[in-house]
């Protein structure tokens, strides 16, 4: 096994690296993504009368194939060069990133925006008895 030190004599080789890793993964889902435009030209130009059950078994397996493939070469990659794995890691993991900032920052927008408008027209009275119980009004008069 090669040590680490024997591969990197200074920053830039590690940052080389790193984004060869990264965009190694992007080729990656790019193949993924023309061999299933491929698997549905080639499904639809023969016709197959059952081709969604065709389709679901050949799409299992290529997503099985592509998680191997990607797994063996994290795992090549981190023995021998780390910042290509690492390159490799973050390039899968920043999309996830991206996705939970965006949900929880339009999730506070929604919030910002509708959550008046629904305390305005609709009556709480569970959340105005919390606050304040003597106050709570029912049509039949005035909690005590």
């Amino acid at each position: 096994m090669i040590k680490m030190e024997d591969n990197y004599t200074n920053t830039n080789q590690k940052v080389k690296d790193f984004f060869k890793g990264f965009f190694l993964n992007i080729g990656i889902g790019a193949v993924h993504f023309g061999l299933y435009c491929l698997l549905f030209w080639i499904i639809s130009a023969l016709r197959i009368a059952d081709s969604m059950a065709v389709t679901l078994v050949i799409s299992i397996l290529l997503v099985i194939l592509i998680v191997v493939v990607e797994f063996i070469l994290i795992r090549h990659f981190f023995r021998t060069k780390r910042y290509v794995a690492i390159g490799m890691l973050s390039s899968l993991l920043l999309p996830l990133l991206v996705t939970g900032y965006c949900s929880v920052v339009f999730n506070a927008i929604s919030q910002e925006i509708y959550a008046p408008l629904v305390l305005r027209t609709y009556s709480l009275p569970l959340v105005e008895f919390i606050s304040n119980p003597k106050t709570l009004k029912f049509s039949f008069g005035t909690l005590h």
